[in-house]
Order: structure tokens, then sequence, then C-alpha cells
């Protein structure tokens, strides 16, 4: 705002900026309240969910490890999944290092509305 206020400025003299002033005055307290205004939400909204997350149950799956792969046309992404037993975790990448197919791993997580959070694992063998 301070850049476009300077340029601006400069390139308007004495008698345009007596018209634009009011508006100029008007359009910047309209950004300066809708700034305020959407920051002030993403607060409320972080701490509502961080409230949720704090009552949230730590749950656990173990199983023995097995690697799945999905492929969205429409989205052009690849999705990876990891089964603990029976239950599912997808991630954005391969996860081949860190849980070995065939281990046996405890995974610790906890489920908030659609997210579920892993907290921890650990390898059984």
């Amino acid at each position: 705002m301070g850049i476009m206020g300077a340029v601006a400025l400069k390139s308007m003299d004495a008698r345009t900026l007596q018209t634009l002033g009011p508006q100029m005055l008007a359009g910047w307290c309209f950004t300066i309240v809708a700034v305020l205004t959407v920051y002030s939400l993403s607060i409320f909204f972080s701490f509502r969910r961080a409230a949720k997350m704090e009552v949230a149950p730590v749950l656990s799956a173990e199983g023995i490890i097995s690697h799945d792969s999905d492929y969205s046309s429409n989205a052009g992404l690849r999705s990876y999944y990891v089964y603990f037993g029976k239950k599912r975790f997808s991630f954005p990448d391969e996860m081949n290092r860190t849980f070995p197919e065939g281990s046996t791993f405890r995974i610790y997580y906890c489920k908030v509305g659609q997210i579920e959070l892993i907290m921890s694992f650990e390898r059984l063998s």
C-alpha cells in the first residue's frame, strides 16, 4: 500500500489530488479493514481447530506394513498409501524407506474430523 500510494501521489498534481484524495482514503480504509478481518478470522479458526485437537483422543493402529498408490488423472497427482494392518494412511510421497514393506509397526494418531494427524510410530519387528 505504501508503494502504491507513493506512485499514485508522485503522478498527481495538486488539483487532481484534491479530487482523488477522499476516494484514495476510503480505498485505503477499506483495504485495511478487509485485511484485518481476514487476519482475525484466520486466527479465530486456527484457535478453534487447535481446541478440537487438544481434546481429540490418541488412537493407535498396528500391523504388517503394505504399500499402495493411486493416480488421479483429473488432478494429475499420485497418492501413496501405507497400510498398518487394516488402517490406511495417505502420504504425498513414497514411504518405502520409513515404513519398509513386510515389517510390523505401531502408529499413534489422533483424528479430528477428516484430519488424521500422525503423532508418532514405533517399529515392532
